[in-house]
């Protein structure tokens, strides 16, 4: 099986068990759930959805170093970008809307398919490490020692000490 077609086998069991997780739960008889695990879903659901939205509005790579950006750690993305924080937000945001689609349903079928969802959604990011570290070498290796791929709490702080390092006084 060709590398293309595992790509698309995992975008798709990633897709259809997201859609398995959020209407199945509803399909069946209504689950008692707990409000604050609702709120807190809620919450991870604006998260999760400005990680895709800045994925999609960012610019996804820029050849050149920017000015002031630590050369050590990337030259493949701007200090300001999304991409400076963590290298797939979109498929951390995709990560979280799973764990939002469990918070909001808190049913076992939700559970049970948002698991293997989860997983093939990592597998996709593992994935495309290898194909960039294949197409840039040793400056994607560089990127990916300083931004984490999906930590989103690792890679603000990651970002915040290259800015103290790279600060003037």
């Amino acid at each position: 099986m060709s590398e293309g077609i595992r790509m698309l086998f995992l975008y798709w069991i990633a897709g259809a068990s997201l859609i398995a997780a959020w209407v199945l739960p509803r399909l069946l008889s209504p689950y008692p759930t707990l409000q604050v695990l609702r709120a807190v879903g809620w919450g991870i659901w604006i998260v999760a959805v400005s990680l895709i939205w800045a994925s999609i509005l960012s610019p996804r790579s820029k050849e050149v170093a920017q000015q002031g950006e630590d050369e050590d750690c990337t030259s493949i993305t701007a200090d300001r970008d999304i991409y400076a924080i963590i290298r797939y937000p979109r498929y951390l945001g995709w990560l979280l809307v799973y764990v939002v689609v469990m918070m909001l349903t808190q049913h076992w079928l939700a559970v049970t398919f948002a698991i293997p969802g989860m997983a093939c959604v990592y597998l996709i990011s593992r994935r495309e490490d290898r194909r960039l570290v294949e197409k840039l070498g040793p400056a994607y290796e560089r990127y990916m020692q300083c931004v984490p791929a999906l930590n989103l709490v690792a890679g603000l702080i990651r970002l915040l000490r290259r800015r103290a390092r790279h600060t003037p006084g």
